[in-house]
């Protein structure tokens, strides 16, 4: 086989080794032509590769928008479907009722009640907010009052009245629960409000991410924010201050003794009081099985029951 590696002076032995070498190398080639190709073949693997994992990445980051986009659509139109009407006025509006309460508790000149049993029972039928303090915090923190208001015995047995005034009867009514769309706490109000100024729809319009997504929807689906949300649509406002106990006198275990109570219930539209009453609660009459823990709540609901009652129905002749 002519090659250059082989020359007319080289030996004998020399030249047979080469050529032979030469003539191995030939039918290798000739028998197995693609093994020179091999990394042009991995080359153009690697590649296609690479541009199969770009598409993906391109195809799963275009299906993670679309289902961020969705999600936050439906974030926002259950967003508006909860809040409903409600404009953010509403947050501003029970704030400076809450600031207020001891503008309405401030009494001067002489008291005298207003409106009787019926106008009451129709007041609460409407839907309705309650707070009740004691008078030395009421003026000086109102908010503070507000904020930490809920529902006690007074305010379920008017909303619900108790049949009948049998120690018994009044245990039962104090435990159930008003309908949700009747009665709040005003501190629920005040949690509509800072929900309602809380930037809920700017964040979900500025979130990024699926995970901010599902947190802000989970805020948005308890059921306390239901509530709160409602209670802004409240029409009447009972505020319930109970006056200092008389000096040396001892109180029950739960705090409760001889001493005055001042109701007032303003129409929220108006910012007038329509109704209000003074009354007297002592809970002597309780039994002392009941005294240690329930004196307070018993005495709330009592007086609960004669005040929706006439006058007639509490006449003892």
């Amino acid at each position: 086989m002519p090659s250059f590696l082989i020359t007319s002076t080289m030996p004998k032995a020399l030249r047979l080794r080469v050529e032979a070498s030469l003539e191995a190398d030939l039918r290798q080639r000739t028998l197995f032509p693609g093994r020179s190709r091999p990394r042009k073949y991995l080359r153009a693997l690697l590649a296609l590769a690479v541009l199969g994992l770009a598409v993906m990445l391109v195809v799963t980051y275009r299906q993670s928008r679309r289902e961020v986009e969705q999600k936050r659509a439906a974030i926002l139109a259950e967003y508006q479907k909860a809040t409903g009407a409600l404009p953010p006025s509403k947050r501003r509006s029970v704030r400076a009722l809450a600031e207020g309460l001891g503008r309405i508790a401030h009494t001067s000149g002489p008291w005298s009640d207003v409106g009787d049993h019926e106008q009451l029972g129709a007041l609460m039928d409407r839907r309705l907010l309650y707070v009740r303090g004691d008078a030395e915090r009421i003026e000086k923190s109102s908010l503070d009052i507000a904020r930490e208001s809920t529902l006690d015995a007074l305010a379920i047995c008017l909303a619900v009245p108790p049949a009948n005034l049998r120690e018994s009867t009044l245990l039962r009514a104090m435990s159930r629960v008003p309908s949700e769309s009747q009665l709040h706490a005003l501190s629920e109000a005040l949690a509509g409000g800072d929900f309602l100024g809380s930037g809920f729809v700017t964040q979900t319009n500025l979130a990024k991410h699926m995970q901010q997504l599902e947190r802000l929807a989970a805020r948005l689906q308890n059921p306390a924010l239901a509530r709160a949300l409602g209670a802004l649509e409240a029409e009447v406002l009972l505020l319930v201050v109970d006056e200092p106990k008389a000096a040396g006198v001892v109180s029950d275990f739960d705090g409760e003794a001889p001493h005055t109570l001042r109701l007032w219930m303003v129409d929220l539209a108006s910012g007038r009081v329509v109704w209000q009453r003074r009354a007297q609660v002592d809970p002597g009459w309780i039994s002392e099985k009941s005294r240690l823990a329930y004196s307070r709540a018993l005495d709330s609901c009592r007086l609960a029951f004669e005040l929706r009652q006439p006058p007639s129905a509490l006449d003892p002749h």
